[in-house]
């Protein structure tokens, strides 16, 4: 009878997934979800985990209709990621709740580091050289979605097709004329590297977020989908499907490689209180697989890191996958558990 036997804390879901040639994997994937310290102090010491642990996420989560609006949570039913994907969920919010017309916000984790700035509502208005953005209104805290980055779609033209921002569908601030974009807004989030200064400026969005799957850069990552591949590999992956397209954070937030935990973080401009400091809980997991006759062991690699300040969470995410192809009857057991400090020096 098969076992799947949880020595941690943690939520454990066993996955059956595919490569892009369709060979079989058991994968493993474990998640653990953290309180996150109280902003304006240096948090020394170890994060308590929630008492009750959420489930994985295996089906995607929007924030509205799906393919309308930005992604919130991410499937974690794949085979796995290169390097470890960073997203935060939140608002951006002012030092001591003080009016602003615009505040920089940023995430660090370990050697990754990323800035937002953000604008109050502000709309392209007539200036002597032309069109100029308004003065940003006053906010205290304003939502870090990418309905509020640049992108989104221009007016439809005599043919009823209208130009879009494939980079972020769902945002604002793309249009194809001065005239259109007369009296409309511009986007609240923007890169503090890259500002806005004319309304036919096409900057990368801004945001801490995940990005769909049809959105580029990632969707480019998928592969080439044409007659070919119906012919000789559907439903298969593309051959030239890229191992990244399962990264599903920023461009910016993700890691070459997978971070190790441990890693120190900081997070600037979530909080009325102050900044969030603290470290990565530095846990090390092994899992273990048993097919008829073998037995397989891994140690697990963190491939998702999920934060959300709204909530006052921190989401990590590991997995580790056995090849199955032919054998996936003969599957006998998961086992995971966390390695002891003497397993990690040896």
């Amino acid at each position: 009878m098969s076992q799947i036997e949880n020595y941690t804390p943690y939520a454990l879901e066993r996955l059956l997934t595919a490569d892009k040639d369709g060979r079989e994997f058991v994968t493993a994937v474990v998640s653990a979800t953290f309180h996150l310290p109280k902003p304006g102090l240096v948090h020394v010491g170890p994060l308590t985990a929630l008492a009750e642990q959420p489930p994985i996420a295996l089906e995607e989560t929007y924030a509205g209709e799906p393919g309308q609006s930005s992604l919130l949570v991410d499937t974690q039913s794949l085979i796995g990621r290169p390097g470890t994907d960073i997203a935060l969920n939140g608002k951006a919010r002012t030092p001591g709740r003080k009016p602003q017309r615009q505040c920089d916000t940023s995430v660090r984790v370990g050697t990754i580091e990323k800035s937002v700035r953000v604008f109050g509502n502000r709309v392209w208005t007539s200036g002597m050289l032309g069109l100029k953005p308004s003065d940003p209104e006053f906010f205290t805290e304003f939502p870090l979605s990418y309905e509020c980055a640049f992108g989104g779609s221009a007016v439809p033209d005599a043919h009823g097709m209208a130009p879009f921002e494939e980079r972020n569908p769902v945002g604002v601030g793309f249009y194809g004329s001065r005239r259109e974009a007369l009296d409309k807004p511009l986007p609240n989030l923007e890169d503090p590297r890259d500002l806005i200064d004319r309304v036919r400026d096409r900057p990368r969005p801004a945001g801490y977020g995940l990005v769909a799957r049809m959105w580029m850069p990632r969707r480019q990552l998928s592969g080439t989908f044409d007659e070919r591949w119906q012919r000789e590999r559907a439903p298969l992956w593309p051959e030239d499907l890229d191992p990244r397209f399962f990264h599903a954070a920023h461009p910016d937030l993700i890691t070459p490689k997978p971070l190790a935990g441990n890693e120190p973080v900081h997070l600037r401009g979530f909080a009325h209180e102050g900044d969030f400091l603290f470290e990565l809980p530095n846990i090390q997991l092994s899992c273990g697989c048993t097919f008829r006759g073998t037995h397989e062991c891994e140690r697990m690699v963190l491939d998702g890191l999920y934060i959300d300040t709204e909530a006052r969470t921190l989401t990590m995410t590991w997995r580790a996958s056995f090849a199955a192809m032919g054998r996936v009857l003969d599957w006998r057991r998961l086992r995971v558990r966390q390695l002891e400090t003497w397993e990690l020096a040896a």
